[in-house]
């Protein structure tokens, strides 16, 4: 179990005797496939790009978002009125956005776990010029469909975020039961690392994390499009009524109740 590390220019060995922890070690990163993986992968990769880069995909993902949030929050989300505080908060660039930019938020996202895009756009930004920096980032089609994908994926994050701050971290019922909450007690906003910590995780999992997989989910996800995300789905489906046995049951009989109306 030994972990490979370049200190000041030197390649040291360090033992990990934690098995748990030198799988979470050597899952950061990529790993190295054989060629029939690499030549697998590529299917995998236009589908993803062509199922969600689309306009249809892009208006759709919003409404599933926030129905999901409403489902999963920790904090007594409101269906697309959160959402829609969260984008007026990402299009302001107020405070509760610059935190939401600096916690590694937007890594969770179906875009932002994409990590040759993130290399890619590091490399963008690193441009000499304005003028290459607004032909490889602004005008090429594809990346503009991705910022467009990602931000929409963020309103509902930062929804979340918002709401664990300005409770000060104290976690609520899911569903309906989390909104009773919210609207009877006061908020106690507070922004200490304990709770940044904590509105960090909430955003991320208040719908699917992307990133969270382990080894092999990872590299399944390579053949398989939507392997992981189905995965992490259910996952957090199970997470949610592990920590609310009741709420969640209410949600469904409400979302079914509507539905029939």
């Amino acid at each position: 179990n030994l972990v490979t590390v370049i200190r000041d220019g030197e390649r040291q060995f360090y033992e990990v005797h934690d098995q748990a922890l030198y799988d979470a070690i050597t899952a950061i990163g990529g790993r190295a496939s054989s060629t029939l993986i690499e030549w697998a992968s590529k299917p995998a990769a236009l589908l993803r790009a062509g199922a969600t880069l689309t306009p249809g995909f892009i208006a759709r993902n919003p409404t599933r978002d926030t129905l999901v949030a409403f489902m999963q929050s920790r904090y007594g989300f409101i269906p697309v009125y959160d959402t829609i505080r969260g984008f007026i908060s990402l299009a302001l660039g107020d405070e509760d956005a610059k935190l939401f930019f600096t916690s590694g938020i937007q890594q969770s996202s179906l875009v932002g776990a994409d990590r040759d895009r993130v290399r890619k756009a590091l490399r963008s930004m690193s441009s000499t010029s304005r003028a290459d920096f607004f032909k490889n980032v602004v005008l090429h089609p594809v990346d503009l469909l991705r910022a467009i994908s990602e931000n929409m994926e963020s309103a509902t994050r930062l929804g979340e975020f918002r709401l664990a701050l300005n409770a000060g971290g104290v976690e609520r019922r899911a569903g309906i039961l989390g909104i009773v909450q919210r609207a009877t007690t006061k908020n106690n906003r507070k922004t200490d690392d304990e709770t940044l910590t904590r509105a960090t995780l909430a955003a991320r999992d208040v719908t699917t994390d992307f990133s969270r997989a382990g080894g092999l989910s990872r590299e399944a996800n390579r053949v398989y499009a939507f392997f992981n995300a189905r995965v992490a789905g259910y996952v957090r489906m199970a997470e949610t009524a592990q920590r609310d046995q009741v709420g969640p049951g209410l949600n469904v009989a409400l979302l079914a109740l509507l539905s029939y109306a």
